[in-house]
Protein backbone atom coordinates (compact mmCIF):
# COMPACT_ATOMS: atom_id res chain seq x y z
CA UNK A 1 0.00 0.00 0.00
CA UNK A 2 2.87 2.37 0.83
CA UNK A 3 4.43 1.63 -2.56
CA UNK A 4 1.18 2.36 -4.35
CA UNK A 5 0.73 5.64 -2.46
CA UNK A 6 4.36 6.65 -3.15
CA UNK A 7 3.95 5.85 -6.86
CA UNK A 8 0.75 7.89 -7.02
CA UNK A 9 2.36 10.91 -5.33
CA UNK A 10 5.39 10.68 -7.66
CA UNK A 11 3.11 10.52 -10.70
CA UNK A 12 1.20 13.62 -9.57
CA UNK A 13 4.45 15.48 -8.96
CA UNK A 14 5.86 14.54 -12.36
CA UNK A 15 2.68 15.35 -14.23
CA UNK A 16 2.54 18.82 -12.69
CA UNK A 17 6.18 19.44 -13.46
CA UNK A 18 5.97 18.30 -17.07
CA UNK A 19 3.49 21.05 -17.88
CA UNK A 20 6.04 23.77 -17.13
CA UNK A 21 8.78 22.55 -19.44
CA UNK A 22 6.97 21.05 -22.41
CA UNK A 23 5.03 23.98 -23.84
CA UNK A 24 5.50 25.60 -27.24
CA UNK A 25 3.94 28.99 -27.95
CA UNK A 26 4.17 31.14 -31.06
CA UNK A 27 2.39 34.51 -31.27
CA UNK A 28 2.96 36.55 -34.38
CA UNK A 29 1.48 38.93 -36.91
CA UNK A 30 1.04 38.05 -40.56
CA UNK A 31 -0.38 39.85 -43.53
CA UNK A 32 -3.39 37.55 -43.75
CA UNK A 33 -7.04 37.79 -42.82
CA UNK A 34 -8.46 35.49 -40.16
CA UNK A 35 -10.11 33.49 -42.95
CA UNK A 36 -6.80 33.06 -44.80
CA UNK A 37 -5.06 31.98 -41.58
CA UNK A 38 -7.85 29.47 -40.99
CA UNK A 39 -7.46 28.04 -44.51
CA UNK A 40 -3.67 27.72 -44.20
CA UNK A 41 -4.10 26.11 -40.77
CA UNK A 42 -6.61 23.53 -42.06
CA UNK A 43 -4.24 22.72 -44.94
CA UNK A 44 -1.36 22.35 -42.46
CA UNK A 45 -3.40 19.99 -40.27
CA UNK A 46 -4.32 17.89 -43.30
CA UNK A 47 -0.67 17.59 -44.33
CA UNK A 48 0.71 16.99 -40.82
CA UNK A 49 -1.66 14.41 -39.31
CA UNK A 50 -2.68 11.19 -41.07
CA UNK A 51 -6.36 11.42 -40.26
CA UNK A 52 -7.37 15.04 -39.57
CA UNK A 53 -11.01 14.22 -38.88
CA UNK A 54 -9.93 12.02 -35.95
CA UNK A 55 -7.46 14.47 -34.39
CA UNK A 56 -9.50 17.68 -34.68
CA UNK A 57 -11.45 18.00 -31.43
CA UNK A 58 -12.73 21.55 -31.90
CA UNK A 59 -13.09 23.44 -35.18
CA UNK A 60 -14.68 26.86 -34.73
CA UNK A 61 -14.00 29.05 -37.76
CA UNK A 62 -16.14 31.93 -36.48
CA UNK A 63 -14.48 31.83 -33.05
CA UNK A 64 -11.04 31.50 -34.63
CA UNK A 65 -9.90 28.33 -32.89
CA UNK A 66 -8.95 24.79 -33.86
CA UNK A 67 -7.91 22.17 -31.30
CA UNK A 68 -5.98 19.11 -32.41
CA UNK A 69 -5.23 16.16 -30.11
CA UNK A 70 -2.30 14.20 -31.46
CA UNK A 71 -0.45 11.02 -30.54
CA UNK A 72 3.16 10.11 -31.12
CA UNK A 73 4.87 6.80 -30.41
CA UNK A 74 8.52 6.35 -29.48
CA UNK A 75 10.28 3.02 -29.07
CA UNK A 76 13.28 2.52 -26.82
CA UNK A 77 15.27 -0.56 -25.97
CA UNK A 78 16.20 -1.38 -22.42
CA UNK A 79 18.94 -3.75 -21.30
CA UNK A 80 18.46 -7.51 -21.46
CA UNK A 81 16.23 -7.38 -24.51
CA UNK A 82 13.22 -5.55 -23.07
CA UNK A 83 11.60 -3.16 -25.54
CA UNK A 84 9.16 -0.43 -24.61
CA UNK A 85 6.90 1.63 -26.87
CA UNK A 86 5.77 4.90 -25.32
CA UNK A 87 2.75 6.76 -26.69
CA UNK A 88 2.49 10.46 -25.91
CA UNK A 89 -0.66 12.54 -26.26
CA UNK A 90 -0.50 16.28 -26.86
CA UNK A 91 -2.80 19.17 -27.72
CA UNK A 92 -2.15 21.72 -30.45
CA UNK A 93 -4.28 24.86 -30.33
CA UNK A 94 -4.47 27.22 -33.28
CA UNK A 95 -6.04 30.63 -32.57
CA UNK A 96 -6.53 33.19 -35.31
CA UNK A 97 -7.65 36.80 -35.64
CA UNK A 98 -7.19 39.40 -38.35
CA UNK A 99 -3.46 39.54 -39.12
CA UNK A 100 -2.52 37.52 -35.99
CA UNK A 101 -2.18 33.93 -34.87
CA UNK A 102 -1.37 32.14 -31.63
CA UNK A 103 -0.10 28.56 -31.81
CA UNK A 104 0.34 26.37 -28.71
CA UNK A 105 1.45 22.79 -28.05
CA UNK A 106 0.75 21.70 -24.47
CA UNK A 107 -0.90 19.05 -22.28
CA UNK A 108 1.79 16.53 -23.21
CA UNK A 109 1.29 13.28 -21.33
CA UNK A 110 2.50 9.74 -21.49
CA UNK A 111 -0.68 8.12 -22.74
CA UNK A 112 0.42 4.48 -22.58
CA UNK A 113 3.33 2.11 -22.72
CA UNK A 114 3.73 -1.38 -24.06
CA UNK A 115 6.66 -3.43 -22.90
CA UNK A 116 8.15 -6.77 -23.69
CA UNK A 117 9.10 -7.34 -20.07
CA UNK A 118 6.99 -7.65 -16.94
CA UNK A 119 6.32 -3.91 -16.32
CA UNK A 120 3.85 -2.38 -18.80
CA UNK A 121 2.85 0.44 -16.47
CA UNK A 122 6.13 2.34 -16.41
CA UNK A 123 4.95 5.68 -17.78
CA UNK A 124 7.65 8.26 -18.44
CA UNK A 125 6.12 11.71 -18.22
CA UNK A 126 7.76 14.55 -20.16
CA UNK A 127 10.53 16.22 -18.16
CA UNK A 128 13.69 18.26 -18.59
CA UNK A 129 16.80 16.13 -18.96
CA UNK A 130 18.64 18.09 -16.28
CA UNK A 131 15.95 17.20 -13.77
CA UNK A 132 15.46 13.62 -14.94
CA UNK A 133 13.62 11.73 -12.19
CA UNK A 134 14.93 8.48 -13.66
CA UNK A 135 18.63 9.46 -13.47
CA UNK A 136 19.13 7.25 -10.41
CA UNK A 137 18.80 4.25 -12.70
CA UNK A 138 22.14 4.90 -14.41
CA UNK A 139 21.62 2.37 -17.20
CA UNK A 140 18.19 3.73 -17.96
CA UNK A 141 18.91 7.50 -17.81
CA UNK A 142 20.65 7.81 -21.24
CA UNK A 143 17.74 6.03 -22.94
CA UNK A 144 15.24 8.18 -21.05
CA UNK A 145 17.16 11.34 -22.02
CA UNK A 146 17.18 10.20 -25.65
CA UNK A 147 13.43 9.60 -25.47
CA UNK A 148 12.83 13.13 -24.14
CA UNK A 149 15.10 14.67 -26.80
CA UNK A 150 13.24 12.77 -29.53
CA UNK A 151 9.86 13.86 -28.16
CA UNK A 152 10.97 17.49 -27.93
CA UNK A 153 12.40 17.31 -31.44
CA UNK A 154 9.17 15.97 -32.91
CA UNK A 155 7.01 18.59 -31.20
CA UNK A 156 9.46 21.36 -32.14
CA UNK A 157 9.30 20.23 -35.78
CA UNK A 158 5.50 20.65 -35.71
CA UNK A 159 5.92 24.19 -34.37
CA UNK A 160 8.60 25.02 -36.96
CA UNK A 161 6.54 23.60 -39.83
CA UNK A 162 3.47 25.61 -38.82
CA UNK A 163 5.47 28.80 -38.49
CA UNK A 164 6.87 28.23 -41.99
CA UNK A 165 3.45 27.38 -43.47
CA UNK A 166 1.71 30.39 -41.97
CA UNK A 167 4.42 32.86 -43.01
CA UNK A 168 4.61 31.73 -46.65
CA UNK A 169 2.96 33.98 -49.16
CA UNK A 170 -0.02 32.40 -50.85
CA UNK A 171 0.31 32.00 -54.58
CA UNK A 172 -2.02 34.27 -56.49
CA UNK A 173 -1.56 32.04 -59.51
CA UNK A 174 -5.01 31.34 -60.92
CA UNK A 175 -4.27 27.77 -62.01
Amino acid sequence: MKTLLFTFICALTLSGYSQEKFIWEIKDSVNKSASEIYTVTKQFIGETWNNPSEVIKNDDKDGGIILVRGLTQKIIFIQMGATYAYTYRYDVTFRMKENRYFFTINNIRCHSTLGSSFDNNFLIEPHDIVDCPYAKKKKFAPKCNGLMEELKGQLQSIADAYEKAISEEQSSDDW
